[in-house]
């Protein structure tokens, strides 16, 4: 059984074996969940079971305080809220109860990886999705050529979807007709739970021979809407909607939490001129180290790009 246990709560006797039944299913999950809709069940278990996660939907919380129930679990104990239509208030992490649940285990899984639970850094879409992070010092129009010849080196049969959040790398240029929409609008539609996001999509993706291309935003803050635990869950609301099974996801300029981004990666390409990018690359294992994530070095490929021919 894995090392990380959750326990989840909720009146509802259907919507219990639903949750569970699904999570039962599954395999390789890094955690193991137990169901309750009975309140009294739940204390017991909570006396004798150390639990990582509790998660306590609306209704449950009606019928017993969160904070009897926190109380129970000990200060070990992280606790999140299934929400539905109407937000809590407090302090607590709030997952939407009735979003598709390969969403719901994704942000389990994250909330469970910020304090370090997990054995092994958790990706949101690790079991469907292949995720390959671009970082470039600079050297934009590099980047997107090396990202655009990866994606065109898969299968024609495995789409794949290159999102570039980075300004003037003359991506737009590359482009058989500029997008109608932009990737600000699916970030809104996105943050307001729009089912427009479709529609917005298909206006906002470029094509270039079997690759969908999303450009970033003109006002480059407008990413800063999507705070560091929601990219996983963007990005795989994106792979739904496009049918891509491998992202290739360039945040050379347009993320602040880059360790969380690398993290997210099952692999990440360092686009850099290893003799005239010595300075900037040891900051950048500083960094990684500050915010301890050196371990993620070891899952960076460093491309030399001083023998490159253009």
């Amino acid at each position: 059984m894995p090392g990380c246990v959750c326990a989840v709560f909720d009146c509802s006797e259907a919507y219990i074996k639903r949750f569970s039944g699904y999570i039962n299913k599954r395999g390789s999950l890094p955690f193991t969940l137990f169901s309750f809709f009975d309140e009294e069940a739940l204390k017991e278990f909570l006396k004798k079971h150390s639990v990582d996660l509790l998660l306590i939907s609306g209704d449950a919380a009606k019928v017993c305080p969160v904070r009897e129930l926190e109380e129970l679990s000990g200060e070990n104990t992280k606790t999140a809220l299934l929400s539905g239509r109407n937000s809590f208030k407090g302090d607590q992490p709030q997952i939407n109860m009735y979003q598709p649940m390969e969403r719901m285990i994704a942000r389990i899984t994250e909330l469970l990886d910020e304090d370090g639970r997990l054995d092994e850094p958790a990706i949101c879409v690790k079991n469907t999705v292949d995720i390959t992070g671009i970082y470039s010092f600079g050297h934009l129009d590099r980047a997107v050529n090396f990202a655009l010849n990866l994606a065109g080196g898969g299968s024609g049969q495995n789409r794949a979807l290159y999102i570039n959040l980075t300004r003037f790398s003359g991506l737009e240029e590359k482009l058989a007709e500029p997008p109608s929409a932009s990737l600000s609008d699916l970030v809104f539609c996105f943050k307001t739970g729009s089912e427009k996001i479709r529609s917005f999509y298909l206006k906002a993706r470029g094509r270039i021979k079997n690759t969908d291309v999303l450009l970033c935003p003109p006002d480059i803050e407008d990413l800063g809407q999507i705070e560091a635990e929601n990219w996983p869950e963007f990005i795989y609301e994106l792979c739904e909607i496009s049918g891509a099974v491998h992202v290739i996801w360039d945040f050379s300029e347009g993320i602040n939490n880059l360790a969380g981004a690398i993290r997210l990666c099952s692999r990440t390409y360092l686009i850099c001129d290893r003799e005239n990018d010595a300075p900037r690359r040891k900051a950048f294992i500083s960094y990684l180290k500050q915010n301890r994530a050196q371990d993620v070095f070891e899952r960076i490929s460093e491309v030399d790009i001083s023998s490159w021919n253009f």
